[in-house]
């Protein structure tokens, strides 16, 4: 079974985010799982000296970097490339972080028969949960989870609260 694990995120990047699907990645190498990552190029040096110098990996870890230049940080963008990247790839289970590439996830399970996972760090569905009121960037959140999450076949969620 092979596993691709796809996020939004610029690699490498000051935030949590890639450091964090960058350990996951080594650790489905570690476990010998076929395995890859994708992510957004942000840098022109290699991965292996990326891996090497940013996260301290001496080992070789799949990963496909999106090269999307000037459009790097635009979603829509990525999610094509990445889309039509996936399209071409063979693969059984795709992981994603991202709410606004599951439609595109959805239309890659219609059309390779995948199974997709969405991978969560935290949920808006229920503001009475949180003690959140409406914030428009939470409530289009809201929105996206309502519609997508009853739909993925796993959700995999990194904290007991969530759980």
């Amino acid at each position: 079974m092979k596993i691709t694990y796809f996020h939004h995120g610029l690699w490498p990047s000051n935030s949590p985010s890639p450091t964090f699907v960058t350990f996951n990645a080594y650790g489905f190498y570690q476990n010998k799982y076929d395995f890859e990552l994708i992510i957004t190029r942000n840098s022109q040096a290699s991965k292996t000296e990326i891996l090497k110098n940013q996260f301290g990996i001496e080992y070789y870890i799949p990963i496909h970097q999106i090269n999307a230049g000037w459009f790097k940080r635009q979603h829509i963008v990525v999610s094509l490339l990445a889309f039509f990247y996936l399209l071409r790839s063979e693969y059984d289970v795709l992981i994603t972080r991202n709410l606004s590439f599951l439609p595109f996830a959805f239309l890659l399970k219609k059309i390779k028969r995948i199974r997709v996972l969405f991978e969560s760090h935290d949920f808006f569905t229920d503001f009475k949960l949180r003690g959140i009121t409406k914030e428009k960037k939470k409530t289009k959140q809201r929105r996206q989870e309502l519609r997508y999450i009853p739909k993925v076949d796993a959700v995999i969620c990194v904290s007991e609260l969530q759980k």
